[in-house]
Formats: structure tokens, sequence, C-alpha cells
């Protein structure tokens, strides 16, 4: 197994979802290979990272703001195009 093929598969290994056979072989690349194991830290070191990020719901004020906002963006736009269509008659 090559690099490429390794790191392909980086993530069906991690989710062990790769047969038994494939999966070793991709365990002794990274065992033998200083750029497949460095990518297989970074992808372990972003799981962890997304692990522990705290998802956070946003205040239920912002959507009706943000509804407020689209509305009168919306008037506007309607203004702009009538005033163009006045001016084209």
């Amino acid at each position: 197994m090559n690099c490429k093929e390794a790191q392909d598969l980086l993530m069906d290994y991690m989710e062990g979802t790769l047969d038994e056979s494939t999966q070793k072989a991709v365990e002794e690349q990274i065992a033998q290979c200083e750029a497949c194991k460095e990518a297989y830290e970074a992808l372990l070191v972003l799981f962890r990272e997304m692990d522990s990020y705290e998802e956070k719901t946003p205040d239920p004020s912002l959507e009706k703001s943000f509804y407020a906002m689209l509305h009168a963006e919306q008037e506007s736009v309607n203004e702009v195009q009538n005033s163009v269509r006045g001016k084209s008659k």
C-alpha cells in the first residue's frame, strides 16, 4: 500500500469500517511511513477538537431581527424597481 492509498483510507480506518486485511495494511503503512503517521495524527487532533466544540444556539431574537432586516431590504428593492419602471414609461 502506498501513501496516497493509505491516506485516502484514513477516515474509514478511524471509523473501523475497513475489512481486516485493509485495516492491517493501513496500520502497517502508518507505522512505516512518517507522512502517513503525521496525516493520521492530524486527523486525530481534528476529531478531538471537533468533539470538544461546544455548539452555540443563537438568541431567538436573532431570527426576528433577520426577518425584519430582510423585509426592509425587499421593500427597498421593490421601491427601486418601481422607480425604474416609472422612468421607463
